[in-house]
């Protein structure tokens, strides 16, 4: 007998809702987390601390996230455990990490995949004209494919702040999405370990835009366009 494995079921369930017809992206921030059901982490346990762990539908709602193959039952806010599998909201200047990491609006997302990698989907559907997707992005990168279609990411770092880590410093990530305008998809991002890589991987910030990724030409305009466009958000979001 053939039992389904949980990623088994979501992909069911994915297929379906692209039959059906599917709603926007939802959560492309994420800052819609619910907050007020923490379960407190237990300080038996340290050095894992953080203010706690919620359920997934509350903490990334409209996302699906597993770990391998498995759903994760639990998602941290400034969460930092010892080991690694884990995936955790990070606001910002969170005061028991020490340091300074790179959120606009309430949270960015962190995740640390370890032996197995950590993918995040969400279905939907992509605005008509949009040509390219791009996202806020530290650590170490994620990969990103559109309903099973691996999309090529460009970097594009942003100005040094003294104030985070030296791996986690911010750039922004874009790809082009124009074959996809207009389409139910499925959007996934997978977090990879590599040896002698960051560990982390953050993301914050998702937005489909009108803008096609620029010839090689045009990626210093674009460069300094994005870095102007930017840099007072993640200024005036982190505070002091």
């Amino acid at each position: 007998m053939y039992f389904m494995k949980p990623i088994d079921i979501v992909a069911l369930f994915l297929i379906s809702a692209v039959c059906a017809g599917a709603a926007p992206f939802q959560n492309l921030g994420f800052d819609e987390a619910v907050t007020n059901n923490l379960v407190p982490t237990d300080p038996r346990e340290r050095p894992i601390y953080g203010d706690g762990l919620g359920p997934p539908e509350e903490m990334m709602p409209g996302w699906h996230m597993f770990l391998g193959t498995n759903s994760i039952s639990s998602i941290g806010l400034n969460l930092t455990p010892p080991g690694y599998g884990y995936a955790t909201l990070i606001s910002a200047n969170p005061p028991q990490l020490g340091f300074v990491l790179p959120v606009e609006g309430l949270y960015s997302l962190d995740m640390l995949p370890g032996s197995h990698p950590i993918t995040l989907l969400q279905i939907g559907e992509i605005p008509t004209g949009s040509k390219s997707i791009q996202f806020l992005s530290y650590g170490s990168p994620v990969q990103l494919e559109v309903s099973g279609s691996l999309v090529p990411l460009f970097y594009t770092p942003l100005p040094f702040d003294p104030r985070i880590p030296d791996y986690n410093q911010p750039s922004i990530a874009m790809g082009d999405i124009s074959p996809f305008a207009g389409q139910n998809v499925e959007l996934k991002f997978i977090a990879i370990s590599e040896f002698n890589q960051n560990p982390y991987h953050g993301l914050d910030s998702i937005s489909f835009s009108p803008l096609a990724i620029p010839e090689p030409a045009g990626v210093a305009l674009l460069s300094i366009g994005l870095l102007l466009l930017c840099l007072p958000r993640l200024c005036r979001k982190r505070g002091p």
